[in-house]
């Protein structure tokens, strides 16, 4: 149904050039991009601490990677807010299990969207270390909050580095380590890395501008 759909649609809208350049060559059209969208407003600046992470307890999300982070960092506050998937309780039960044992992180279950924010604002660093996504709300909300993104896996088209809104470890959970402990202990990379993370989440992802390419798109279609 998915498949046919995409077949049936007059405009495809995608979040980044990777989807849309995968569109191109399986489906052999031009797809629209319009970045997902948020309100968006400069916070100041605030005291920050700690290190967070969102997500699902989803096999792929890996969030045992989050704990092992944690293990590297005993002076520092790590925040894991962990979604309970229907399809994985198991791993879920695990790493609340786990989690009890290591002093310096707190696990919390599920926090409504509209409260979540309050998180990414708080926080000094987000990590992400799941082993692929499309482009993740996360970023975003982490980005807006001029909180520096660590990410394992994901970079969708390129972005942190591209924007320099944090860093990309390739994969490299060694490097993620190293990483993270740069942004801890320098604080003038870090300030380059935030104030770069609020610029690259005003210009592209503030939806008083997004808005404008969805009606141009709404337009384009009633026109045809």
């Amino acid at each position: 149904l998915v498949k046919l759909g995409l077949k049936l649609a007059s405009k495809i809208v995608c979040q980044s050039e990777a989807q849309n350049k995968r569109i191109e060559e399986e489906l052999k059209k031009k797809a629209v991009l319009i970045m997902s969208d948020y309100p968006i407003q400069d916070i100041g600046s605030i005291d920050k601490e700690g290190v967070l992470w969102v997500g699902r307890s989803e096999k792929w999300k890996r969030p045992e990677l989050f704990l092992r982070l944690a293990e590297r960092f005993p002076n520092e506050r790590f925040t894991m807010i962990l979604a309970r998937a229907d399809g994985n309780p198991d791993l879920f039960e695990a790493i609340k299990k786990e989690t009890a044992a290591i002093k310096n992180i707190v696990l919390i279950e599920r926090v409504p969207f509209e409260k979540i924010d309050d998180y990414f604002k708080k926080a000094e660093i987000f990590v992400n270390t799941s082993e692929s996504e499309g482009f993740p709300n996360t970023f975003i909300q982490a980005a807006k909050n001029k909180t520096p993104i660590i990410s394992l896996n994901v970079n969708p088209d390129n972005i942190i580095n591209r924007y320099e809104i944090g860093l990309f470890a390739k994969g490299d959970f060694n490097a993620a380590v190293e990483f993270l402990r740069r942004l801890l202990d320098d604080k003038n990379s870090w300030d380059i890395y935030a104030k770069n993370s609020f610029c690259y989440a005003d210009k592209y992802h503030n939806i008083k501008e997004v808005l404008n390419k969805h009606k141009e798109l709404f337009f384009d279609l009633k026109r045809k």
